[in-house]
């Protein structure tokens, strides 16, 4: 099931998040380090603050009640803009990957954006390592548009290249 989360999601959401951010490092802007001192009722904000009627948010994928996969798509603001929205944060828990979880996220917010008369375009970054969510955005539709060169540092003073995608709604 696919769902909005809300407030009383936040303890499972706060588990998944530090999940993703620990097992896959890479994929993400913040760390463990930070986001694991939080408070609780920060977690709260982050899904509060992300609903926005009529369809952004953050949603889950839950599998018999519990959380194994979020995705969050949010509203661009400025009146020249508003035309699109960004998809942040898919994160599959690691025991339910390759079983189209991404794949059922991703169609759920494409088909919910479509029913938004104003919306047009969707856009997302993805670090230029992770083979696989370029290879779902592909099959989904989203053409890469530009790269960020160095976009991301790493703590170990690495870099990598972020790539900017988007699908149209039309």
């Amino acid at each position: 099931m696919i769902r909005p989360l809300v407030f009383t999601d936040t303890p499972s959401y706060r588990e998944l998040r530090l999940q993703a951010l620990k097992t896959d490092p890479g994929a993400f802007l913040s760390s463990y380090e930070h986001e694991s001192l939080q408070p609780l009722s920060y977690f709260t904000y982050v899904i509060t603050r992300a609903n926005i009627p009529p369809i952004f948010g953050i949603y889950g994928y839950l599998e018999s009640e519990k959380l194994v996969g979020t995705i969050q798509l949010s509203p661009e603001t400025l009146p020249k803009t508003a035309h699109r929205a960004m998809i942040y944060f898919l994160y599959i828990a690691t025991g339910h990957r390759h079983e189209n979880v991404a794949s059922g996220l991703l169609q759920h917010l494409i088909a919910l954006a479509k029913t938004v008369p104003n919306l047009e375009q969707l856009h997302l970054c993805v670090n230029g390592l992770n083979i696989p969510a370029i290879s779902l955005y592909e099959k989904l539709g989203f053409k890469k548009i530009g790269t960020k060169p160095q976009g991301v540092k790493e703590p170990d003073g690495s870099y990598q290249d972020e790539y900017l995608y988007y699908l149209s709604l039309r």
